[in-house]
């Protein structure tokens, strides 16, 4: 951004793994980076003492450990048996649609719980680009390369921005108080709608909040 392009201060965004690169962005380029806005973000530190924490903060953190109990055997084998589960979907279209839409619909804000909130073309282009790239087995390495290679984890002081959507997982959707704690938070946003696939579910909405926060930079 500022070497090539030549821009001397720009923004960055992202949620879920995007949330992980845009904090390190903050981290280590902070002379640069005017300000981050983040959907999906895990809190990535230590919590204080149980006493410290207020109540909604233990009912976050219990509500937290309930579902990484319940919906994290996706994750853990994606990092321990990284090349068993990549055979098994790589050559596998029915196998592979399976892994992909589950998640689809139960991480996406749909009316109907047994469907995601996205239209049948939508979710069959989401699979095949997986498959007719051939990259089931790049996106799946991906999660045990971040243990390999761990987070710098620090405050991040640069001005942070948050969108708070009401389905998004509830591991990466941390108490406001608990956001403020570890960033420079000056925006957040309850949104009224939307899941884990935030921009993809409500692009209007998730651009306004962007533009909303970096227009506040900017004057």
């Amino acid at each position: 951004m500022t070497e090539v392009l030549g821009y001397p201060k720009y923004g960055a965004q992202g949620g879920d793994i995007g949330s992980r690169v845009t904090v390190q962005l903050a981290l280590n380029h902070k002379d640069s980076i005017l300000g981050v806005h983040f959907n999906g973000l895990a809190e990535g530190r230590e919590p204080p003492p149980d006493v410290e924490q207020t109540p909604d903060e233990r009912a976050w953190r219990r509500a937290q450990a309930a579902y990484l109990s319940r919906e994290r055997d996706y994750f853990n084998i994606q990092i321990h048996k990284t090349q068993t589960i990549a055979f098994a979907l790589s050559n596998n279209p029915l196998g592979a649609a399976a892994w992909i839409v589950e998640k689809l619909k139960a991480w996406s804000d749909s009316a109907n719980p047994s469907e995601p909130a996205f239209t049948e073309d939508q979710v069959l282009t989401d699979v095949m680009i997986y498959l007719v790239t051939n990259t089931m087995d790049t996106s799946v390495w991906m999660y045990r390369g971040r243990e390999d290679d761990p987070d710098i984890v620090g405050k991040v002081t640069v001005p942070t921005g948050h969108a708070s959507l009401p389905r998004e997982n509830v591991t990466l959707d941390p108490p406001r108080h608990v956001l403020e704690r570890n960033y420079n938070l000056v925006h957040y946003t309850k949104m009224p709608r939307g899941g884990h696939f935030a921009f993809w579910e409500q692009p209007e909405l998730m651009v306004a909040d962007v533009r909303q926060f970096f227009g506040k930079l900017r004057g």
